[in-house]
């Protein structure tokens, strides 16, 4: 009885200690701009804000935005110089999210990310 306690919690610790894959992100660079020297918009195919920390909410109270804005664009800061050219479609899982740049006035402004594996897709 006891060993089949302690396969038990061995199974349970092993499932419960499983880190979640990282999800890929894939977009494609737009411009060079933003508030820092260096940093690319790029406009995120199929943005989603239950998975990706940086893609705002939408909390039904604002107007639709049909340009750019946190709904379905970042701002790169540190975009890898072969990745740079506008239209290059690029794909990359680890990231940190800077948030929101204190330099706009406005919320729905992209939001700052550092990519840390960033590629270009063929």
């Amino acid at each position: 009885m006891r060993s089949i306690l302690t396969f038990i919690a061995v199974i349970f610790l092993a499932f419960s200690c499983k880190k979640e894959a990282d999800k890929e992100v894939v977009g494609t660079v737009v411009a060079p701009g933003g508030p820092g020297a260096g940093s690319f918009l790029v406009q995120i195919d199929n943005p989603n804000a239950n998975i990706y920390s940086f893609i705002c909410k939408d909390n039904g109270t604002m107007p639709p935005v049909q340009q750019i804005s946190c709904f379905t664009h970042i701002f790169i800061l540190n975009l890898p110089a072969n990745l740079q050219a506008p239209g290059t479609r690029i794909r990359f899982n680890k990231y940190d999210d800077k948030g929101p740049n204190p330099i706009w006035s406005s919320t729905l402004v992209p939001r700052d990310v550092q990519v840390y594996n960033a590629t270009q897709l063929p």
